[in-house]
C-alpha cells in the first residue's frame, strides 16, 4: 500500500463520506456509520511497517487527513453549517486515530484475538450505540445489519489469525 496511498486512501475515503452525508436515503446513513473510520488508522498500523509510535502518528495523521477531506469536500458542496457533534468527531479522531494505529501496529505484530476486538465490537455494538441514542434504528436496517455483521466477522477473523499464529510460533520454536 506504501505511505502515499495511505494517504491517498484516507483523502478518497473522507470525499467519498461526505459525497454519501451530503445526498439523500440510505447514502446518508451509511455514511453515519462511524466504526468504519477506525478502519484508517487500524489497517494503516498493521500494514505499514512502522515503529509502534509511528504508527500512532500515522493513525492520528491519516484520520486528520480524512476529516479535512470530509469537511472540505462538504464546504466545496455548499455545506456551510457546522454543529458541536463535528468538533466531538474532531476530538474522538484525536483519541481513535492515534489508539487504532498504535493496535494496529501491536496486532500485526503479535497476531492476539484480544487486540482486535475493540475493533471488531465496535462494528457490532454502534447499531445499539444508534438505537439507544435515537431511539430506534434509522432505516434502512440493513446498513445496521451489516454493519453488525461485519464486526462478527471481524472477531472471527482476528480469532483465527490469532491461532494460526500461535500455531506458528509452536511449531517453530520445536
Amino acid at each position: 500500500m506504501g505511505l502515499a496511498g495511505a494517504f491517498a486512501g484516507a483523502t478518497a475515503f473522507g470525499i467519498t463520506d461526505a459525497h454519501l452525508y451530503l445526498g439523500r436515503g440510505a447514502g446518508f446513513w451509511v455514511s453515519n456509520v462511524s466504526s468504519v473510520w477506525l478502519l484508517i488508522p487500524f489497517v494503516a498500523g498493521a500494514t505499514l511497517m512502522t515503529t509502534r509510535r509511528s504508527a500512532a502518528l500515522l493513525g492520528l495523521t491519516l484520520t486528520l487527513v480524512a476529516l479535512a477531506a470530509f469537511y472540505g469536500w462538504a464546504v466545496v458542496q455548499g455545506a456551510n453549517q457546522f454543529t458541536s457533534a463535528d468538533l466531538r468527531f474532531l476530538g474522538g479522531g484525536l483519541f481513535t486515530g492515534p489508539t487504532f494505529g498504535l493496535t494496529g501496529r501491536l496486532w500485526s505484530e503479535r497476531r492476539r484475538f484480544f487486540l482486535g476486538v475493540p475493533l471488531g465490537l465496535a462494528f457490532v455494538f454502534e447499531p445499539y450505540a444508534w438505537f439507544r441514542h435515537v431511539g430506534r434504528l434509522p432505516n434502512p436496517h440493513l446498513i445496521w445489519f451489516t454493519e453488525a455483521a461485519f464486526g462478527v466477522m471481524l472477531l472471527f477473523a482476528f480469532l483465527a489469525l490469532s491461532v494460526d499464529a500461535s500455531r506458528g510460533r509452536t511449531t517453530s520454536a520445536v
